[in-house]
């Protein structure tokens, strides 16, 4: 599932001025690639991911704009859930992630390739 994810999001031009606009587009493609997913999925009442593939236990996390140590400290606060067992931060932003946190592990995929 994380394969197939990577391929479909890396190769997708996305608007990258508005996170909600680019979330629409990532369900659409979601949607049209027959891919299961919840949109906006409540951890709990403080912490709603973008979107969670429930049968894989996969969360993702879409940012845009935030500094790198905020977007850093919300990853860190969904790996602490037990529905995320894997995270994958999709961002614009020019920046590096560690393999794992919590022991889940993370990836990244970088939006603004695309447009390389």
């Amino acid at each position: 599932m994380i394969e197939k994810l990577f391929t479909i999001l890396s190769k997708h031009r996305f608007s990258l001025e508005k996170e909600k606009e680019t979330q629409l587009e990532i369900a659409a493609l979601l949607k049209s690639n027959n891919i299961n997913h919840t949109r906006e999925f409540i951890l709990d009442k403080e912490n709603t991911i973008d979107f969670m593939f429930e049968d894989a236990g996969i969360g993702m996390e879409v940012k845009i704009k935030g500094g790198k140590r905020a977007i850093y400290r919300q990853c860190e606060r969904y790996c602490s859930f037990d529905q995320v067992k894997v995270l994958i931060l999709v961002t614009s932003r020019s920046m590096g992630m560690v393999e794992q946190i919590n022991n889940k592990p993370v990836y990244l995929i970088n939006l603004s390739k695309a447009w390389l």
